[in-house]
């Protein structure tokens, strides 16, 4: 039969639209920090038995995408979410790198100094362990938005191949 080249090329500008928006998305709610999760965004495509099979992935040692987008509830406030905080604390160094980098520090209430970036990393942890972290939904929106037009455009793809297919036999 066909290769279902017309398949594979819909479903590959559905997964770029998705990561266009998606980083998009990050942008416009202000979620960029080094630009290491707009980077880390990446999709793949495989042939199966049955069709094809896409995936989205986060490329780093450390995947995060997944937390930023559906968020994680703490102890005390809870989102509607898979993760969730429950003995287990943030870890404090990824706290304290992110703070560092953006030259962020908390005062002291009684002398007023500038606490240290550990300091203030550790707060910000215990803050993320009772209140959790707020769902984005950066990767979300832009997924359901781009897969309500998709059946249409699979059909189109399909029509075509079939067009092809009869005009090779």
């Amino acid at each position: 039969m066909t290769d279902l080249k017309g398949f594979r090329s819909t479903l590959n500008d559905f997964a770029k639209l998705v990561i266009k928006g998606a980083k998009a998305e990050l942008r416009r709610q202000k979620k960029v920090n080094t630009g290491a999760t707009l980077q880390s965004l990446d999709y793949k495509i495989e042939t199966t038995s049955d069709g094809f099979k896409l995936a989205f992935v986060d490329t780093r040692d450390k995947p995060i995408a997944d937390f930023v987008d559906k968020g994680v509830s703490g102890i005390i406030k809870k989102y509607n979410t898979p993760y969730s905080y429950k003995f287990k604390r943030p870890p404090a160094n990824v706290l304290i790198d992110w703070v560092s980098s953006r030259r962020f520090q908390f005062r002291d209430k009684d002398t007023g100094r500038f606490l240290s970036y550990a300091t203030t990393g550790y707060m910000i942890r215990e803050s993320i362990f009772k209140r959790g972290l707020k769902p984005t939904l950066f990767f979300t929106k832009p997924f359901n938005k781009y897969f309500e037009m998709l059946p249409d455009q699979l059909f189109e793809a399909y029509a075509i191949e079939i067009d092809r297919f009869y005009s090779e036999v």
